[in-house]
């Protein structure tokens, strides 16, 4: 069987908040390319809002996606994710994809993630079967450490560096006047896709590769020692690093060591010393995922790295391998962070619970037998989940779909959700702490009064519709 060719997509969403737990997607863009960025497909869609989900003025009146506030919206939340979802899933038919996004593995990721696993669906779609994610945000922090004479970093309104996307669109010769719209952020990310891979291929090369684990892993073990470059609070910093450890509660968590700290003096600390060392802001270790885009890079994909170091290529590499040859050293590390690790109490709310496990063989068997049947027998199908979770998650998507298949019962408890959500407090956004919001935000502008009166319609709605 021949090789699939590798394609990118480009993805980005508009939300009704930044809640990755209690917000929802409002708009999908996703664009399909190939590797030379020649547009292939393209997804761009709305939906309506959930009724149990109250709005976050500030997103309103950033994206301006009132359209998704009335009943002309014909689409329903249920629908765009299963159908993003199945999309997806046929574009990766014909290829391996590679999904690109703008700060996503903080927040679209997430949010995706999580209104996949709402609906029953995997997800994991952008990052498992050989497909790979890879977030442009970080690349743009290695870009304006090691590559700012090739491509130029934004600059914000009192001239400091600025990392928004449409700064760094701007910056380049984009014009990015549609920003804040899901489909044409993706083009703008496109666009910057073309420029890097052109003026700076090595930087596009690394990206691409650590959108795996596998290639993460490569770049941190290929050379020496590797280069890591990060933008903090508009400020640059670049350390020297060489992997020394794994968490052993979380084989995705990498334990690297700034090689500007000697090892020689690390070696003689006691454990609370080291701790102290582990993971904090200004130690000798820091901590890199491998299952996201990490602003890491080799020697030799930068021009004249030696500029960039405060010590000798010679001197690091004797650090390097003094911790390659620790192997005792490296152990007591992995043991020591999880030691440090934190535990938290189990989510309270279903929303939440995307990674208390995963769903058992029988489970995801029963999600494919629940999608492809009928409605009527949905309704059967939802109490023959072994995990708790996804018989919750199964009647809330009944509810919301076909409410008169369900009992009276059954419609009553999904109304106290909904009353649970708009009028209590909670981790989530209320209707009286959107109104509050609301009320401060004042202008005579008339595209602010539209999305303001838009925004004040609907909450007025809810609370009509729904009784505290």
């Amino acid at each position: 069987m021949p090789e699939k060719n590798v394609s990118y997509v480009f993805n980005d969403t508009e939300t009704t908040g930044l809640n990755i737990n209690f917000s929802q997607i409002i708009q999908i863009g996703s664009i399909l390319t190939s590797e030379n960025f020649d547009q292939i497909d393209t997804i761009d869609d709305e939906c309506q809002i959930l009724p149990w989900i109250v709005p976050d003025p500030g997103a309103y009146f950033t994206h301006k996606k009132i359209s998704t506030l009335n009943s002309n919206c014909n689409k329903t939340h249920y629908d765009l994710i299963k159908e993003i979802h199945s999309t997806w899933q046929q574009w990766a038919d014909s290829s391996n994809l590679v999904h690109i996004t703008y700060n996503g593995h903080k927040f679209d990721e997430e949010l995706l993630r999580r209104q996949f696993y709402w609906y029953l669906l995997d997800p994991y779609i952008t990052n498992t079967n050989n497909n790979g994610r890879a977030d442009m945000y970080v690349l743009f922090q290695l870009l304006a450490n090691f590559y700012s004479d090739e491509i130029k970093t934004g600059k914000n309104e009192n001239g400091d560096l600025s990392l928004k996307l449409s700064d760094l669109a701007e910056a380049n010769g984009i014009s990015a006047e549609g920003a804040h719209d899901a489909l044409e952020d993706c083009i703008l990310m496109v666009e910057l896709g073309k420029i890097i891979k052109d003026k700076a291929p090595e930087a596009w090369k690394i990206f691409i590769q650590g959108s795996s684990k596998k290639g993460n892993l490569d770049i941190l073990r290929s050379e020496k020692f590797c280069l890591l470059g990060e933008v903090i609070r508009r400020n640059k910093y670049v350390y020297p690093i060489y992997p020394c450890g794994q968490n052993n509660s979380n084989q995705n968590q990498i334990i690297v060591c700034d090689l500007y700290f000697n090892p020689e003096e690390l070696f003689k600390l006691k454990d609370h010393e080291l701790l102290e060392q582990l993971g904090t802001q200004g130690g000798a270790f820091k901590l890199v995922s491998i299952n996201k885009s990490m602003p890491v890079t080799p020697l030799s994909s930068i021009s004249k790295p030696s500029s960039y170091l405060d010590l000798s290529i010679k001197e690091l590499t004797r650090r390097a391998n003094l911790l390659k040859e620790n192997f005792e050293f490296s152990e007591r590390l992995s043991e020591l962070l999880i030691k440090k690790q934190k535990s938290y109490p189990p989510p309270k709310y279903v929303d939440q619970a995307i990674y208390e496990r995963f769903p058992s063989d029988s489970d995801r068997l029963w999600m494919e037998k629940f999608h492809i049947s009928t409605w009527q027998d949905k309704t059967k199908l939802k109490e023959g989940f072994e995990d708790s979770r996804y018989r919750e998650l199964a009647s809330r998507i009944i509810a919301l779909e076909k409410p008169d298949l369900l009992s009276d019962d059954e419609n009553e408890d999904f109304s106290q959700f909904i009353n649970e959500r708009l009028f209590t407090k909670g981790p989530w956004l209320n209707l009286s702490q959107a109104i509050q919001k609301l009320e401060k935000y004042d202008s005579d502008d008339s595209d602010h009064l539209k999305i303001k009166n838009a925004l004040k319609e609907h909450l007025q709605n809810l609370e009509k519709t729904n009784s505290a």
